[in-house]
């Protein structure tokens, strides 16, 4: 097999073909011992994040550190005597003895800073072994060249202080922390999943490299990527991780991770699919209700995010789109750091005026990583974006099923275009919207069943047009290949 350095890796999308090469350790600037080189350019490297361990990640690292409220006291279990904790569904569980002498009587580290503490470990990983011929899911380093990479000087680390005793719990923290949280596989099990995400091994010297070796099922799927084999991962800059701010400020970075784990690739638009405000600050962001409580307040987050991220990441978003709650009239910013110079009251009045919405909480939102300024205007509403909307929300659907279509983009496409056709844009977008937000959306099931089935309604309720017809029959034989292309 040859060096992964000379393939492409899948993108994103389980079944698109590949494409672009994997990064190698000589684009990431690899010392000879393996460690990151101390002048490395952050802005090129990039963290390629295992399907596995972003799904598991996303439920463990939760919306908030671990205080003495989520604190349930010492039990005794399967581990033997433990510390334990409990948030949004999740537990953690320390030994007590470590919990005494490893960390001081402190809690695990479980928000933003191990979320990133795991992206970097990843990132190092994949920096030492991408080259080598015998793979392994591990990687070593100095405390030192860790701090580098999580944004700190040379002279910072030459003073030390408390930064780099966070750093250490961190590590530890990612060790020694084993967490429950449940789980559903595709097929509907329900399961307990207990862990870890990797062993640790402590230098005793000074200066002396941290071992990491990935555990469980997570080194398999850390395999995958440095191999070229993995079907489906995600890209996430190291910038990111070495920026300070978005780990003061955490909503900074839990916004990030909700563009990067919901981007499709490769898309005309390149636009998400529209999300919920309300939903976007709390499932995703981890808002909390007095924030929430307020319409100013949601504004006055959701606009440092955008305009944090479009200034220091416009790669990752460029535009955005304001939606109502129907999402059948739309605003098109097409710079998003506009919004950096309007204060509530001037964005109300957009709101109100361009998608008939008084409330922020009450609208939809997606967000761009291209100009839109050629693709959309203002209120549009058109059958291209409805199109290309649904296309995204279908391919989004198989990511997260898992559950790939057979029958390819160009042969959505034309359909869709048959269905727009004949039932028009309003009663597909109300068809597209109740599968969406349904309480199992299918994406087979919107394409293969409602649309052709409201079609042949629509031609029984309707005059007769030949040309309806004409099209009612090419929508017919469009339905018959994909459902051909899905028995291959």
């Amino acid at each position: 097999m040859e060096p992964p350095s000379n393939k492409t890796p899948n993108t994103e999308e389980p079944n698109k073909p590949r494409g672009k090469r994997v990064p190698t350790p000589n684009d990431r600037s690899e010392r000879s011992n393996g460690s990151t080189e101390r002048n490395a350019s952050k802005r090129q490297q990039r963290a390629y994040i295992p399907k596995e361990i972003q799904q598991i990640s996303r439920q463990v690292f939760g919306r908030s550190h671990l205080g003495k409220k989520h604190h349930k006291g010492t039990v005794e279990n399967e581990y033997g005597i433990v510390e334990k904790w409990e948030n949004t569904g999740v537990e953690y569980l320390v030994d007590t003895t470590t919990y005494a002498t490893k960390m001081n009587h402190q809690a695990p580290k479980v928000y933003v800073s191990q979320d990133k503490n795991i992206k970097l470990l990843l990132a190092l990983t994949e920096m030492q072994q991408f080259k080598k011929d015998d793979k392994e899911a591990r990687c070593e380093f100095t405390l030192s060249d860790y701090a580098r990479m999580r944004g700190y000087s040379d002279e910072e680390i030459a003073r030390g202080g408390k930064f780099m005793d966070e750093l250490r719990r961190d590590l530890l923290s990612g060790a020694y922390t084993a967490f429950q949280v449940p789980i559903t596989t595709k097929d509907g099990k329900k399961y307990i999943r207990h862990g870890t995400f990797y062993t640790l091994d402590e230098p005793t010297v000074r200066k002396q490299e941290w071992v990491v070796t990935w555990s469980g099922a997570y080194a398999p799927a850390v395999l995958e990527v440095l191999n070229g084999n993995s079907r489906q991962f995600f890209t996430h800059h190291i910038q990111e991780i070495s920026d300070r701010t978005t780990t003061e400020k955490p909503f900074l970075h839990t916004f990030y991770n909700y563009l990067v784990f919901s981007r499709v690739d490769g898309k005309r638009s390149n636009c998400g699919m529209p999300i919920s405000v309300r939903n976007l600050l709390t499932q995703e962001m981890g808002v909390g209700a007095d924030t929430l409580k307020r319409p100013k307040g949601c504004y006055d987050v959701l606009c440092e995010c955008i305009t944090y991220t479009s200034t220091h990441y416009p790669n990752e978003l460029s535009s955005l789109i304001l939606l109502n709650h129907r999402r059948d009239r739309e605003y098109a910013f097409q710079k998003a750091d506009a919004l950096s110079s309007l204060d509530y009251d001037d964005f109300k009045k957009i709101m109100e005026g361009a998608v008939g919405e008084d409330d922020i909480r009450d609208c939809y939102i997606s967000f761009c990583r291209t100009d839109k300024s050629k693709a959309v205007t203002a209120g549009s509403g058109s059958t291209v974006r409805l199109r290309e909307e649904v296309l995204d929300w279908v391919e989004n659907w198989e990511k997260v099923s898992e559950y790939p279509l057979k029958f390819g983009r160009a042969d959505r496409e034309q359909f869709l275009d048959y269905a727009i056709n004949i039932l028009g844009t309003d009663k597909v977008r109300d068809l597209f919207n109740r599968e969406a937000n349904g309480y199992k959306p299918n994406a087979y099931k919107l394409l293969v069943e409602t649309l052709p089935a409201e079609a042949k309604k629509g031609k029984k309720n309707s005059e007769p047009d030949p040309v309806k017809e004409d099209t009612l029959k090419k929508l017919e034989e469009a339905r018959r290949i994909m459902m051909d292309r899905m028995k291959m």
